[in-house]
């Protein structure tokens, strides 16, 4: 059974994160035998130069080994910070052998 980190982030509380979250979910079940999905999700704006707080739990759970794979609907929901911030989410990931996908350009790294 993998262990599926799936996280949505939207930029307002008028943005309603449910839409990622059903398709990320629905990707992960038809993808993965019996998944064992954990949703992490954060209403933050992609310029605030702090992460959320579910962000920093996501990160927190791959550190500690919990997750197998990490799968969001596009990686610009890591950060609108840049490249830079979503390769350090990459290279976090790795060194944590944790894989990442994404819905949007289809980016599988295991």
């Amino acid at each position: 059974m993998a262990e599926i980190g799936i996280y949505a982030r939207v930029s307002t509380t008028d943005q309603d994160p449910q839409r990622q979250l059903a398709e990320l979910r629905r990707f992960a079940k038809d993808t993965y035998a019996e998944p064992d999905i954990r949703s992490y999700t954060d209403i933050i704006s992609g310029t605030k130069l702090d992460r959320g707080d579910e962000y920093q739990r996501l990160r927190s759970d791959i550190e500690d080994g919990i997750l197998d794979i990490v799968i969001v609907h596009e990686l610009s929901r890591l950060s609108r910070l840049g490249a830079g911030e979503i390769h350090d989410f990459l290279e976090f990931c790795l060194s944590h052998e944790t894989g990442i996908q994404d819905l949007e350009v289809g980016l599988d790294q295991p």
